[in-house]
């Protein structure tokens, strides 16, 4: 995409436990979140990045299964009202 990756500033960060962007830079897990639509994408952590993953994937989850139980239902009354 351009901008170079944020190899050294990911490197203190993570041996001094502080946070620091630059303009321009991109860390991975920041650009992934960007790609993804996420919102702040420059505030979201490779941790915070796996969690917000996993809640949309929990959330897409929940929303099949209860498409499939909907589906079931309404093929249930549908051969009741033809039997």
């Amino acid at each position: 995409m351009g901008p170079p990756y944020e190899l050294w500033s990911m490197v203190l960060s993570q041996l001094f436990n502080f946070r620091r962007n630059s303009r321009g830079r991109w860390y991975c897990s920041e650009l992934i979140a960007y790609a993804l639509g996420l919102s702040m994408p420059h505030a979201k952590s490779p941790g915070d990045l796996l969690r917000a993953i996993r809640d949309h994937v929990t959330t897409l989850d929940n929303a099949q299964a209860l498409l499939r139980l909907i589906v079931l239902d309404d093929e249930a009354e549908m051969g009741g009202a033809l039997g």
